[in-house]
């Protein structure tokens, strides 16, 4: 059955999408096992030691109050709109979403800065090219 929706029809999925395809942003699946990624946000830092990327299992430790002490976690992923979460990728500007090993999740405030093993990868630096 074809989309009756017009181009004018707002579709909220779709915008989440769209979104998500223009943030920068980092892919977890594409790191290693160890390694260290540093997230960035309004008033806190979040560290990140991976254990298994493709599912997003770290150690998780911050200098804020929602993980006070190291401890496992998941990252589920960046919310990209209402309901719609870019499973496994960090994104700058957008809320990420950890599930710690109690049971809690949790949605952190926008994500500013994003770190791979001590070095700054997102957002780039202007005027850096490839």
């Amino acid at each position: 059955m074809a989309d009756r929706r017009s181009d004018d029809d707002p579709d909220p999925f779709r915008d989440a999408c769209d979104d998500a395809a223009r943030a920068e942003g980092l892919d977890l699946s594409q790191l290693s096992v160890d390694d260290v990624v540093d997230v960035e946000t309004q008033h806190h830092l979040y560290t990140f030691i991976l254990s298994d990327p493709a599912r997003g299992a770290a150690e998780a430790m911050s200098n804020g109050e929602k993980i006070v002490e190291p401890m496992d976690a998941v990252i589920v992923g960046s919310l990209v709109g209402a309901s719609t979460i870019a499973m496994k990728r960090i994104l700058i500007g957008h809320r990420l979403e950890v599930a710690v090993v109690e049971g809690n999740t949790y949605q952190l405030s926008p994500t500013k800065r994003i770190a791979v093993n001590g070095v700054t990868i997102l957002p780039r630096p202007e005027g850096g090219g490839n």
